[in-house]
C-alpha cells in the first residue's frame, strides 16, 4: 500500500512540476522554483527564507502555498474517481 501512495505522490509532484513550468513561461514567474522550494528541496527553509529567495512577500507566498495545496488537492481528488 505505501508503494502505491509513494508511486502516486511522486506522480502528483511530477504534473505539478508540468503545470508550473507552462505556467512559469506563460506568465514569467518563478512558481515552479517556489513549488520546488516547498515541497521538493531535501534542504528545508523557513517562509521567511524562501520569500526572501524569491523577492516575494511572506503574504504572497503564503497565497502561493494556498493555491499550491488546493490544485494539489483537486488533482489527487480527480486521481481517485
Amino acid at each position: 500500500m505505501i508503494v502505491a501512495w509513494e508511486k502516486k505522490s511522486r506522480e502528483l509532484i511530477v504534473a505539478l512540476q508540468n503545470y508550473y513550468t507552462i505556467k512559469d513561461i506563460d506568465e514569467n514567474k518563478n512558481f515552479l522554483k517556489i513549488f520546488n522550494a516547498l515541497y521538493v528541496s531535501e534542504k528545508r527553509l523557513t517562509y521567511d527564507e524562501i520569500a526572501r529567495q524569491f523577492f516575494i512577500g511572506v503574504n504572497t507566498l503564503k497565497r502561493y502555498i494556498e493555491k499550491f495545496n488546493l490544485l494539489a488537492i483537486l488533482l489527487s481528488e480527480q486521481d481517485n474517481k
